[in-house]
């Protein structure tokens, strides 16, 4: 077998001052390939290409040269293994495929809301909208953009480390170590299109905010792959192979139904979910192919498997099954593609993540180039004069050019969506999400259509048995209902199969269980008035309001779930807040699940119409729930989150319950012990940053810095604790923790925190890239020119991570910069300050004789390792957390964060026989050796285990790397005495 992993070490080693992409474009391959050949998944097997690659590396060291070309020479001369027999697999008849490829076509590759249908209507045009261009029409997708987070290996990285350190002599085996401890884990490209995202390897989670068009992607993947036209496969799926995949698409939400509603025919497994795909097909699409034909498909490994929306899968422990189901549904049918969708806040706790075979990909925010066009195709469906449909659209987008706040609104299809039916309907439009959605309402219901446009809608609408209120409280009651009921595991699916959004909820229980029983109480009627009347306005709403869509079993409220979250706000806001008790009762029990969060967003921004009771529901209700602990925690963070959603502008007292808010934020995350969850401890630190963290203050947002007494120290590990590392983990690579040594150094302080976000875009707001004085050291090595400092990805002039959400929060630590960003940002800030004192990154021994406190402790803590005190691989978080959220992992003198999170650069260069020159008498302020090739990294990482986030654990990198759990931390000390 070809040793592809010893070519990609090699490889790897030499990309120190060549980037990925300068590779690619040397190369002339596509660097999704170089990102494989880098990761040991595959490598070139042309000998022309392998000579291109050793040329365009330029090795120069002789003995490198060597090893190179040997590696080379081994996978040329070595014949690849012979492909395995594949297994039998079902045929398929070509016959039925294509019909089932039309089914899917029609089911597919139309956008068809009943709000469109009814504003179309009035204007004559076309009831529903092609998802791409057709001779008639204009497609209304516009393409998205992703970050797409790439995983170059799936193994455990310490058992490739100890492989690698047997198989290149000539490297020292430690110094691997330490470069593949960080750099074989995660690519992040930012800002992309579908076709990287369907590139990268393996299984697709697709996540995104409410309404950033999930949903509408995997429409699109299956209509495109059903469409059988070759060069649309090409270029916008990328897609070349035969034979070519066919989609098989699902929404996660009916097969939960199915479970709840007949548990005698579904249960949470793998096998279930195959029978329901197939009933689910024939139910919308009967007698077009043979039973079970998608499940054929699966079987014979032909299907990329669209699920939709596990999000919408409201029950916490149903969706931890749903996602095992999923899981298992990749190992049992391998050869098949999974495309799975969710919101950001159902996907990123632990627990609900799908495995490492399931590359990520976020869908980004979108920009005025992509939804220009979305409302310039919709008005062009809305308008039957040309002339007409352009002018409208000219004329909204000019309204949101001139807007920041609409701006900010319209950054996903769903609410561009609605602004553009809303300003068709009205020519108008609000500025606030919550008055966005209430405006739509507002319209579909008939209240503000005007006579003249369509008076026959308009009368049917306002006749005397339902006033507008009425029409409006029925219908708001009803989708609490039915919001409630879905987390209660109450509501039916929808057997058609065609929507994929809101809760579809059974017509019987809509009638009778709902509606029926609150008609009775609100208007006086017996059961069986109230039930005829509530099947009387659920058949005329149905028909007539665009916002109760019918399905073959049952409604639902709107064509995406944020209207329903909408409307269920709006009966909390109207009606149950007005009943203290079952308010309150209400808030307790809900606050803090995932699946109400946006209806209490919702419901603060409704309440802005009247800014005394939206303060009171902020400051006295979300925000005052009983502590401390959980409750108290998530309600404090929503009412900050809800107060980051209205414009600063509307009411006086904005700022003053920001300030307020942020310092109860903070108090909560000072607590030690902690009273609250970590998620909690996450969520309320997210929130402290975007409000403004008050731990930090001044022009450059700097954090207390904590005295360390100078003084002696006992430094690295005693031979028995290393023995017990290595027995316990099989590496070598504690040895450079010996000998335990003495050490004196002199009075120096050390920064709370890690540099965060927030401090660091100080320093690139004062254009700190493009200034020559705060880099000496780039210079010199050649690594910063006019503005930019090169690392092996290219030439940057801001961290690398900045656009990355999993990194980029205010009060998260910077990470994604080099050793040589951290030392311009420390000479920065000695000029910036000017306060006399020096700004630097401290040295290897000053920051473990910080992380040991006077006591010596093995962990900043204490000597007993405890998971919950430290951001690391334990908590499965797969990012870094906001800095300060474990006050229980604080060191003796109070410096939090020094172990996990992200690990943290040194001034000193990297030798792993320091300690041994030290080790006769006590050593004076070391500084490590005066050259080397890697500089110091110490902490651990959110990425590491429990064993690299001990006090005396020693790491280094290429000082002109830089990756995702990188950072560093301030040492001060005075400029007489510059040398620490």
């Amino acid at each position: 077998m070809p040793d592809y992993q010893a070519f990609a070490d090699l490889l790897n080693l030499h990309l120190g001052t060549l980037s990925q992409n300068e590779l690619a474009q040397r190369t002339g391959v596509h660097r999704s390939t170089v990102n494989r050949w880098c990761a040991g998944a595959n490598v070139p097997r042309d000998l022309a290409m392998l000579r291109k690659l050793f040329d365009a590396l330029a090795i120069r060291d002789a003995d490198l040269q060597q090893a190179f070309v040997q590696a080379c020479d081994r996978l040329y001369m070595e014949p690849s293994p012979d492909p395995p027999e594949p297994d039998p697999q079902p045929s398929i008849d070509p016959v039925e495929i294509a019909a089932y490829l039309q089914a899917v076509v029609r089911q597919y590759g139309q956008v068809e809301t009943r709000p469109y249908q009814r504003l179309s209507d009035m204007s004559g045009a076309a009831p529903v909208l092609p998802l791409l261009d057709t001779a008639e029409q204009s497609g209304v997708y516009v393409p998205l953009r992703f970050d797409l987070h790439l995983r170059l290996e799936a193994e455990d990285p310490h058992l490739r480390r100890g492989a690698l350190a047997g198989r290149l002599d000539s490297v020292e085996a430690q110094e691997i170590e330490s470069i593949l401890g960080n750099t074989t884990r995660t690519d992040v490209s930012l800002d992309v299109p579908l076709t990287d995202v369907l590139a990268a390897p393996g299984h697709l989670a697709l996540i995104g905010q409410a309404g950033s068009g999930k949903t509408t992607v995997l429409r699109l993947i299956a209509s495109m792959l059903a469409a059988e036209d070759d060069l649309l496969l090409a270029e916008q799926l990328g897609i070349t192979r035969e034979p070519r995949p066919v989609p098989v698409y699902l929404a996660l939400r009916d097969f939960d139904h199915a479970c709840r509603n007949k548990p005698e025919e579904y249960a949470r497994d793998v096998e279930s979910l195959l029978r329901f795909a197939d009933d689910n097909f024939a139910r919308w699409n009967p007698n077009t192919v043979s039973p079970g034909f998608p499940g054929k498909l699966i079987a014979a490994g032909r299907a990329w498997i669209c699920l939709d929306a596990l999000d919408e899968v409201a029950d916490i422990d149903h969706r931890l099954s749903m996602r095992r189901v999923i899981e298992a549904l990749a190992g049992a049918y391998p050869a098949n593609r999974l495309l799975v969708t969710a919101r950001v806040a159902a996907y990123n706790t632990p627990a609900t993540r799908l495995d490492h075979r399931f590359t990520l990909a976020i869908v980004r925010d979108l920009t005025r180039d992509q939804y220009a066009p979305l409302v310039e195709r919709l008005y062009a469906g809305l308008e039957i004069n040309p002339d007409m449909a352009r002018q409208r659209a000219g004329q909204l987008l000019a309204r949101i050019d001139a807007s920041p706040l609409l701006q900010e609104m319209v950054k996903t299809p769903v609410l561009v969506w609605t602004a553009t039916l809303i300003h068709h309907a009205k020519r108008e439009l609000p500025e606030q999400r919550a008055e966005l959605y209430d405006t739509y309402v507002d319209v579909l219901l008939g209240e503000r259509l005007k006579e003249e446009e369509n008076p026959e809608t308009a009368h049917y609408l306002r006749e005397k048995d339902w006033s507008f209120d009425d029409r409006r409280l029925y219908l708001t009651y009803a989708a609490f209902e039915t919001h409630k009921r879905a987390a209660d595991e109450e509501s039916t699916i929808d057997e058609d199969g065609k929507v994929s959004g809101p809760v579809v909820v059974d017509e019987a229980d809509l009638v009778r269980k709902i509606l029926a029983p609150f008609l009775a109480d609100y208007s006086g009627l017996d059961r069986r008035e109230a039930q005829r009347e509530a099947q009387r306005f659920v058949s005329a709403m149905a028909e007539r309001s665009g916002l109760l869509y019918s399905h073959s079993n049952g409604y639902s409220f709107g064509d995406h779930l944020t209207v329903q979250e909408f409307l269920a706000a709006a009966y909390l806001v109207d009606d149950l807040r007005d009943q203290p008790a079952e308010w309150k009762a209400w808030l307790e029990q809900s606050v803090g699940q995932s699946w109400w969060q946006e209806v209490i967003l919702l419901a603060a921004g409704y309440l802005l119409r009247n800014p005394r009771q939206a303060k009171r529901f902020l400051e006295d209700e979300l925000g005052n729930l009983p502590g401390p602990g959980d409750l108290h925690a998530f309600g404090l963070a929503w009412a900050g989150r809800a107060l980051l959603e209205m414009p600063p502008a509307r009411v006086a007292w904005h700022a003053t319950l920001r300030t307020e808010f942020a310092h109860k934020l903070a108090h909560i995350l000072q607590q030690d012990p902690p009273l609250t969850s970590i998620s909690a401890r996450i969520e309320v630190g997210h929130i402290l940053g975007r409000l403004g963290d008050p731990r930090f203050s001044g022009p450059c947002r700097l954090p207390e810095f904590i005295p360390i007494p100078g003084g002696t120290f006992s430094m690295g590990s005693d031979e028995a604790e290393v023995e017990e590392l290595i027995a316990a983990t099989g590496k070598n690579r504690y040895r450079d923790e010996l000998p335990r040594h003495m050490v004196e150094l002199d009075d120096f302080a050390l920064a709370c925190y890690p540099v965060t976000n927030e401090m660091f875009d100080c320093f690139i707001d004062a254009r700190g890239y493009a200034e020559p004085r705060w880099w000496p050291e780039a210079l010199a090595d050649q690594r910063w020119a006019e503005g930019e400092i090169r690392d092996w990805e290219g030439k940057r002039a801001q961290p690398a991570y900045r656009n990355d959400e999993r990194f980029n929060g205010a009060n998260q630590p910077v990470v994604g910069v080099t050793w040589y960003e951290a030392a311009a940002y420390c000479h920065w800030l000695t000029a910036a300050r000017n306060d006399g004192c020096l700004y630097r990154l401290p040295t290897e021994a000053e920051w473990e004789r910080a992380a040991r406190g006077p006591h010596g402790f093995r962990y900043p803590w204490g000597n007993d390792w405890d998971a919950e005190r430290a951001n690391t691989d334990a908590l499965n978080l797969d990012r870094t957390t906001p800095v300060g959220i474990f006050p229980d992992g604080a060191s003796a003198e109070g410096l939090l964060d020094l172990s996990g999170n992200v690990y943290e650069w040194c001034q000193d260069w990297y030798g792993q026989d320091t300690y041994v020159e030290n080790v006769d008498q006590p050593a004076k302020n070391p500084q490590g050796p005066k050259q080397g090739v890697y500089r110091l990294l110490r902490g651990g990482s959110w990425y590491g285990d429990h064993h690299a986030v001990r006090c005396a654990y020693r790491s280094g990198y290429y000082p002109g790397r830089r990756l995702d759990d990188n950072g560093f931390r301030i040492a001060r000390g005075s400029l007489m005495h510059p040398d620490p």
